[in-house]
């Protein structure tokens, strides 16, 4: 599983919708009382899998009148649209009466990039017509969906990134180990820690062979672990802060990971089958876990703050990055945007109200076993009862979102040309 999607490109993006012929006839306005049939888009390599059954669970539970009266008032059917390439399908759709989208789910951090090209909704005016306070939810989350002035829509959900541990594994080792060579857990921890944790954590070789910490994607990784050295990512002129002692402690760590023989090639689900003692993931990632393997003990920890010799890093602190999902309203082009569109969209901020500060927020935590975007959830004890957010509510304040530029995308792919060309 990869939340990341492929890197964004407009140019190909707007080509593409040039060059694909406008289909579909004209939808009839929507009158009060009539019952509407919206279509919701999820988009990016995320939706397939345990997250793709457990996002068509959640619809299947809407249509069936399953989640609250609340939502059977909306009087509503989500017709659900999963696609795995955005950048060719949406700007293709936008100009297709009969299937734009009328709601979008997706990761919240490309708000800019989809505001820059007038690819989805200002919200601004119609939340406060009908006086949705924003300030209900987690700041840093609310702060994804607004872009220059602008608020696009509303987050869902936080997921933060972190470090799975497999607990049998680690008392299995302290069994056989000395007092003063067991492998304790702190929320604390120091990437020496982390590292003398994963070479502890590898044992036997071959087939049977099981990997302290697995390598595969560390590339992926690398903004999460440049955000424990305490320094700022992005220069003032908004280029990759990539000279600074920062970046080249992470590339290094990087490559005393890779070629310490700590990991094997087994990919996410190497972790729920034993093979990988520490995977870097998000809580998202438990939900996954638990369908491939319901007996595994496991801790989820916070990214290992920056420690190494020869660097000074005085704002150093365990934590990382955290991200999510948000509902939008897409913005077809303006043939499109008539009475009809604009009727549709009363009824999608509708379910977009339901699904966020409604009983919705509550059922898509359930669903999904993530930590709700909306504040006044994160103290339900009976929402929380999920290790994994238990875990993750102790550090969730140390955690940030991702720069908010257009083309984020490209900033990381920066960090992972580094790595892969480091020496």
């Amino acid at each position: 599983m990869k939340k990341f999607l492929a890197v964004i490109s407009m140019t190909m993006m707007l080509v593409a919708a040039m060059f694909t012929g406008c289909s579909g006839g004209s939808a009839e306005v929507l009158q009060e009382g009539d019952h509407a049939t919206l279509r919701l888009m999820a988009g990016g390599t995320q939706w397939q899998g345990t997250y793709l059954e457990n996002l068509r669970d959640f619809v299947k539970a809407f249509n069936n009148g399953e989640l609250g009266e609340e939502a059977q008032a909306l009087n509503v059917t989500i017709e659900l649209d999963v696609v795995t390439d955005m950048s060719s399908t949406y700007p293709t759709r936008l100009r297709s009466e009969s299937r734009y989208p009328h709601l979008m789910l997706f990761d919240r951090f490309n708000t800019p990039e989809y505001a820059e090209n007038d690819f989805i909704l200002d919200l601004n005016d119609y939340f406060g017509e009908r006086e949705i306070d924003t300030a209900l939810f987690t700041s840093a989350a609310m702060t994804e969906m607004v872009y220059d002035g602008a608020t696009y829509g509303l987050p869902v959900d936080l997921d933060l990134w972190g470090i799975y541990v497999n607990m049998d594994m680690v008392e299995a080792y302290n069994e056989t180990a000395s007092d003063a060579d067991d492998i304790v857990l702190s929320n604390d921890w120091t990437w020496t820690e982390f590292f003398e944790i994963a070479r502890k954590l590898t044992s036997g070789s071959g087939d049977k062979m099981v990997g302290g910490y697995y390598v595969g994607d560390i590339y992926e990784h690398f903004y999460k672990f440049f955000l424990t050295t305490g320094e700022d990512f992005l220069t003032e002129n908004n280029t990759p802060n990539m000279d600074t002692g920062a970046a080249r402690a992470v590339l290094e760590f990087f490559k005393e990971l890779t070629g310490a023989g700590i990991s094997r090639n087994v990919e996410d689900i190497g972790f729920p089958r034993e093979q990988i003692a520490m995977y870097t993931e998000a809580t998202y990632y438990a939900s996954y876990i638990e369908r491939m393997n319901s007996d595994l003990s496991y801790k989820f920890m916070p990214m290992p703050k920056a420690e190494r010799s020869s660097y000074t890093f005085e704002n150093a602190s365990s934590g990382g990055m955290f991200g999510g999902f948000g509902l939008v309203i897409p913005k077809p082009i303006e043939r499109i945007r008539n009475d009809a569109y604009y009727s549709y969209v009363e009824r999608s901020l509708d379910v977009l109200e339901w699904w966020t500060v409604g009983e919705g927020a509550s059922y898509w935590s359930q669903y999904n076993d993530t930590m709700p975007a909306l504040a006044s959830l994160q103290d339900d004890e009976e929402l929380m009862d999920v290790q994994t957010l238990k875990d993750a509510s102790a550090f969730v304040d140390s955690y940030k979102i991702r720069p908010q530029l257009p083309g984020y995308m490209n900033y990381q792919f920066v960090g992972r040309q580094k790595y892969r060309g480091y020496d």
